[in-house]
């Protein structure tokens, strides 16, 4: 069920915690102050492409610490996260002046955000994002993550100088300061803290969380979005709300409810359906309890080639016309930190159960997770790969077999159709509507 490489796993651990010279992934980088950054195992079917790998090993090659730097690190002065931000070194400069800036540089680039079990963010959350949206088939844009680790004495340094500047800007009673205090309250005690586990490597040296590619050119997506004082709210109003949702309830057959010329309308149509119903059993999942004010899109570029449908990020004037492209919104999910270990607003609305359709090859490869999460190495690669403790595990199993149960049942009673593809509804590809 998993490659190779997961046999050298090794004992199972009841807690959380990270021992870096212990094997893990497919590879360990070392980086300086004793530093790691782990380049993860993969998942049996798992869809990585290869850009996904090359990013692993990009995340995985940046240093913030002295003349070793190849990036600079800055604390997060916005919204509610204390995470902490590398930037791209412009030409001329050093780490040192970059952040003496706070990373405030026209010519810097964000380039990711480490964060780990703080706040509301859970650092199995965001890894465990990335490998199940890959072994889902690559839904909805999941950005890259890696397991890292950060020098407590450097963490604790970035973190008082940004509450430092958010005090002389008169933001010191903000929430990210608030949270960025929380923080060095965690870490500060080291062997004591209340949080070891979830934040500290076992030596009490280093902090580790995930390292996530920032992405680039994403809006938010205002569509998915239909207010509510909290989240358990919010999941209520998109279920009563939301237009794509309902079209999701219908139990006309796709191509009623669509028409399948291949046209901006329709097309934009069908992948939010797709987009929307793939959030759905994800964050069922995951038990995300920060998805709705927090769903993102990037304009793509779709056509039919060969009898299928292709898509690209970019494409020529002269391609867009030769290949009749046209431009859609498909759906990001970069904010993904809160999640596991929290209540399952998604499930509570009842929005998996709502639907009438479904992606075929999504909803088999939830058949096949469902019965792979028996087995002792899927569990062994969780733990290890994403940091889950035993409990979270636990969770996930019980939701796949939730998600898994609600839509077979759906599909043998003839309420669910598998008849939301791209390909089929476009190019005539036949589909797999099997429902086991």
């Amino acid at each position: 069920m998993l490659k190779a490489s997961l046999i050298l796993l090794i004992a199972p651990v009841a807690m959380a915690t990270l021992t870096p010279s212990l094997p893990r992934g497919e590879q360990i980088i070392a980086r300086s102050a004793g530093e790691i950054c782990v380049i993860p195992s993969k998942l049996s079917g798992g869809e990585y492409s290869k850009k996904d790998l090359q990013l692993e090993q990009t995340l995985c090659s940046y240093d913030i610490n002295g003349s070793a730097a190849t990036v600079a690190a800055c604390g997060k002065t916005a919204s509610t996260n204390p995470a902490v931000e590398f930037y791209s070194i412009p030409e001329g400069m050093t780490a040192a002046q970059v952040e003496a800036k706070s990373c405030d540089v026209p010519e810097s680039k964000m380039l990711t955000k480490y964060k780990l079990s703080t706040s509301c963010s859970y650092t199995p959350s965001i890894l465990g994002y990335y490998h199940l949206s890959r072994l889902l088939g690559d839904v909805n844009q999941v950005p890259v993550s890696v397991l890292r680790t950060m020098d407590v004495q450097r963490h604790t340094a970035i973190g008082k100088k940004t509450i430092a500047e958010l005090a002389a800007k008169k933001q010191g009673a903000s929430l990210i300061a608030q949270t960025w205090g929380s923080l060095l309250s965690f870490l500060s005690p080291g062997s004591t803290s209340p949080k070891r586990d979830l934040m500290m490597t076992d030596d009490f040296k280093q902090s580790y969380g995930a390292l996530q590619k920032n992405p680039n050119k994403e809006e938010k997506y205002t569509d998915m979005f239909f207010g509510g004082a909290d989240q358990a709210a919010r999941a209520v109003n998109f279920r009563d709300k939301s237009p794509i949702y309902q079209i999701l309830k219908s139990s006309k057959p796709a191509n009623i409810l669509v028409s399948n010329r291949f046209e901006v309308a329709n097309v934009q149509k069908v992948l939010q359906m797709k987009n929307v119903a793939d959030m759905i059993l994800l964050d069922t999942l995951m038990n995300q309890s920060d998805r709705f004010g927090n769903i993102h899109y990037t304009e793509e570029f779709y056509y039919v080639e060969a009898g299928e449908v292709k898509h690209a990020g970019k494409m020529t004037p002269e391609e867009i016309t030769a290949k009749g492209a046209i431009k859609a919104r498909a759906m990001m999910m970069k904010d993904n930190d809160c999640g596991v270990n929290r209540p399952n607003h998604l499930k509570t609305a009842g929005l998996l159960a709502g639907l009438a359709h479904f992606n075929p090859e999504t909803y088999h490869k939830l058949l096949k997770l469902n019965a792979d999460l028996a087995s002792d190495s899927m569990k062994s690669f969780m733990k290890k790969e994403t940091m889950m403790t035993d409990a979270d595990y636990a969770s996930l199993k019980a939701n796949a077999a939730f998600a898994a149960a609600t839509l077979q049942n759906a599909c043998r009673s003839g309420k669910l159709q598998l008849d939301l593809d791209l390909d089929g509804h476009f190019a005539g590809v036949a589909m797999n509507t099997s429902c086991e």
